[in-house]
């Protein structure tokens, strides 16, 4: 659900959608800040894609939110 929710979010606010705020890439308190080109490790299964790929879920390759 918590998905769906985010995708609704995405489609009223396009101008937002591409931003992250907060977090850090290491989640410790002292680590930097999080970024558009960190990449996301999917433990063990051998995807590692920049953040900014996968907050788009409106665009030409949707990750099957709807």
């Amino acid at each position: 659900m918590l998905d769906c929710v985010y995708w609704v979010w995405q489609a009223l606010h396009p101008t937002e959608k591409g931003k992250i705020t907060g977090g850090t890439v290491m989640r410790e308190p002292n680590s930097p800040p999080a970024t558009l080109s960190d990449p996301l490790d999917f433990m063990g299964l051998d995807i590692n894609r920049p953040i900014g790929d996968l907050l788009d879920t409106l665009g030409e390759t949707p990750l099957l939110y709807l």
